[in-house]
């Protein structure tokens, strides 16, 4: 008997698992929370566990419909008073809910992970700000439960905006009644994780009530203040809040709720009409013609005080319309409209008496496909999103199929989606549920390897069929994909960096970057809370205002400080940080003189690395020299999947006027902050050589067990001499496994293993 092994690479798998760290909080946070509910519940919701679309949660900090379909809530109420604005500091991370019921899915923070690149947010609903009285309220509307993905633009604009506002409405005598949340979801578009549906809009209302004896309802009338606000939910919105104002009615018809019912009828019916900053009377619909039509078809509403009217829905889809005159609208019945109720918007919302009915046209399935970023020649788990969406008036019906033909020098390791049933072989996948008009089916993804050799541009093609479809324009979808070579290990690259030129007034928060290495996913420049922007911020500058802080760990409490980080999305490589080369900066003579660069791995702790010293004050700008990362040997050789988070707090400001800024001291498209290191491909150690224990020969069978590293294929071969030696292959296993050979009836046999090729 005799062996021997040789040396070959073979493939290691990783896979990270994070601890995730859930806040406790005592059980006397349950106490009175309906008190956060005062005006009524308005979609009935319950804390019924079977309940996953209107799943009712109530505590001392706000009560909300919890969606487990949506991965959101859909509404959310709490009471706002001085009392609840305090200096507690801003809570620096996001809980999972583990309160959930066990069969709900439980949201994580990291499923929001790859939300800034397409420019969302984690969005509050229930706003941190509004409980600052201590950290425990604090923490707990930090919650996933209480987040919606919402654009960026919205976040921290107008709903930002208008979020401020009642905080000075409520530090002025006021208590405040507010319900929000988002509405809008015939798109079925998900954030990457496809963990949490983005809406179209968010909505927020708010009673204004002076502070007085007695609840707060109790001082309700229908001259009350109503604030109520519809803002789409994309980056093409406007900073003002007051360009989004509309009445509670019409939020009634976009989301099916029923607000303000714990209110008397008449005083509920008056609020829910009110258009803030508005006195012209609400329009009124006495009638429409036809009763039904399909898609395309004009209606006629007639009615009254139709003349400004700003919006016309079928059932809470939007229309577009004519004002023929004060008492008629031509309206066209949208395509994603179902049977249900008409309304009209003209300062006050109106709503018909009787439902219109849609007709006729039938499923009308679209599909999409996407990906993130470049793919890397070599990558082992790119991927493919597909969406199928119903674009038609009626459900779906029998079989619907996606097929993804996937371009050359890519092969599919997996592909897969909730309720699909896939065939890796033919790669489709196929279902038989109905969906509804306005819908779509969950994400499927497709897993990919590209190899070494893939072409350096490449076209994704899936198609759907079925489903009683029987429009085919919108059934085919490409998705044109660039494959990068891989950087060779140690070439100091850009890993990620900003040119300033174009900015202006202040920045976006975040600021996605100019450029950043393939496979890198970017988390943007981002303001912390603390950092205002008020006043007109300078051109060719990102930054912000009020660091009025006197030192690092004052700046930290206050969240005066500015956030970018990244995560190597390939998980073959690896991720080292070298330095931050280009650091370039503008502040005033006010703003802050100090500051210090600090680094988070993971959700661990924040660690200083250098002090920062802004010498000048020139409104032509300075540069601070390169940043050495190489000796911070946790920022070397990041895992993949694994995020690292830079802070750079800003303190010493004399005025909370004084500015600070990343900078384009050049006015040049050169980067202005730029982040240098390698990625680097992990090199596999070769398998060890293979040994041979517990040999046993009987009925000329021969058998012993083979050891090696484990996972590691390796080849049994057998020869009958070892002077000319003919090696015969008898079978293939992956180390440790028992070999058996039947037929070992020669005069004398030689085995040996050799690690598979």
């Amino acid at each position: 008997m005799f062996h021997e092994s040789c040396w070959q690479k073979h493939v290691w798998f990783f896979i990270c698992l994070s601890a995730l760290i859930f806040p406790i909080f005592q059980a006397d946070a349950y106490i009175d929370a309906t008190l956060q509910m005062q005006l009524g519940n308005p979609s009935g919701a319950t804390a019924d566990s079977s309940n996953h679309d209107h799943y009712l949660i109530q505590r001392t900090v706000e009560a909300m419909d919890y969606s487990d379909n949506y991965g959101e809530p859909t509404w959310v109420s709490w009471d706002l008073t001085s009392g609840d604005i305090g200096s507690a500091g801003r809570s620096p991370d996001f809980y999972t809910d583990t309160t959930l019921p066990s069969d709900f899915y439980h949201v994580t923070p990291d499923d929001y992970n790859g939300v800034g690149a397409i420019n969302f947010n984690r969005g509050h609903m229930c706003d941190s700000e509004d409980r600052t009285d201590n950290t425990a309220d604090n923490k707990l509307v930090f919650y996933m439960s209480n987040i919606i993905p919402q654009a960026a633009n919205n976040n921290g604009g107008p709903w930002g905006s208008l979020e401020s506002y009642c905080r000075t409405l409520a530090n002025g005598g006021n208590e405040l009644l507010i319900y929000c949340g988002p509405s809008g979801f015939t798109a079925g578009t998900r954030i990457p994780s496809g963990k949490a549906v983005i809406p179209d809009y968010t909505w927020k209302i708010v009673v204004v009530v002076p502070l007085g004896s007695g609840t707060a309802l109790s001082r309700i009338t229908a001259t009350n203040r109503v604030i109520a606000i519809k803002i789409p939910n994309n980056n093409s919105v406007s900073s003002s809040w007051q360009n989004y104002i509309t009445s509670a009615r019409q939020i009634e018809i976009d989301t099916g709720y029923t607000f303000f019912t714990a209110l008397p009828s008449d005083v509920a019916n008056a609020l829910r009409n009110k258009v803030d900053g508005q006195t012209s009377p609400p329009p009124v619909i006495y009638g429409f013609s036809p009763d039904n039509g399909a898609a395309g078809d004009s209606i006629i509403i007639t009615g009254t005080n139709f003349t400004s009217a700003s919006a016309v829905t079928f059932n809470g889809v939007s229309a577009s319309f004519i004002v023929n005159s004060n008492t008629q609208i031509t309206a066209t019945v949208p395509a994603h409209a179902t049977s249900g109720l008409i309304s009209v918007t003209a300062g006050g919302t109106a709503v018909s008496s009787s439902s219109f009915v849609v007709t006729g046209s039938p499923a009308d399935l679209a599909i999409s496909t996407s990906h993130n970023g470049n793919f890397t020649q070599g990558d082992t788990a790119d991927t493919y999103n597909i969406l199928v969406a119903n674009i038609g008036s009626l459900p779906s019906s029998g079989t619907v199929s996606v097929a993804d033909m996937i371009p050359a020098g890519l092969t599919v390791t997996d592909m897969s989606g909730d309720g699909w049933t896939s065939d890796l072989n033919s790669l489709t996948c196929t279902r038989t549920d109905a969906l509804a008009a306005g819908a779509n089916y969950p994400i499927i993804t497709v897993t990919v390897t590209v190899a070494t050799n893939a072409p350096f541009s490449v076209t994704n093609l899936v198609t759907v069929s079925g489903g009683g479809d029987t429009n085919l324009v919108n059934n085919t979808a490409f998705d044109p994909t660039t494959i990068v070579a891989p950087i060779p290990p140690g070439t100091l690259t850009t890993l990620l960096g900003w040119d300033m030129n174009g900015a202006s007034n202040y920045g976006l928060s975040p600021m996605m970057p100019t450029t950043n290495a393939s496979g890198l996913l970017v988390a943007g420049l981002t303001r912390g809370s603390g950092v205002g922007t008020s006043g007109s911020g300078a051109n060719r500058a990102w930054g912000g205002n009020t660091f009025t802080a006197t030192s690092e760990s004052g700046a930290i409490t206050a969240n005066e400080f500015a956030t970018f980080g990244a995560t190597e999305t390939n998980s073959g490589y690896t991720v080292s940080y070298r330095s931050i080369s280009t650091f370039e900066y503008r502040h005033s003579g006010t703003g802050p003189t100090n500051g210090v660069v600090q680094y988070e791995i993971g959700s661990g702790p924040f660690t200083d690395v250098t002090s920062l010293y802004y010498s000048s004050s020139s409104s032509s700008g300075a540069g601070i020299g390169p940043i050495d990362l190489s000796g911070v040997g946790a920022l070397q050789n990041v895992p993949a999947r694994t995020s690292v988070t830079f802070r750079i707090v800003n303190y010493n400001g004399s005025s909370s006027a004084g500015t600070w800024y990343i900078f384009d001291v050049a006015n040049t498209t050169a980067l202005d902050f730029e982040v240098q290191g390698f990625i680097t491909p992990i090199v596999d150690p070769p398998a060890s050589p293979a040994s041979f224990v517990s040999f046993s020969f009987a009925n000329n069978q021969f058998q012993f067990m083979l050891n090696g590293t484990a996972g590691s294929n390796y080849v049994v071969q057998t020869a009958t001499n070892l002077t000319a030696p003919v090696w015969v292959s008898l079978t293939t296993n992956a180390a440790p496994f028992t070999f058996t050979d039947t037929n070992a009836s020669c005069p004398q046999q030689f085995y040996r293993a050799i690690v598979a090729p």
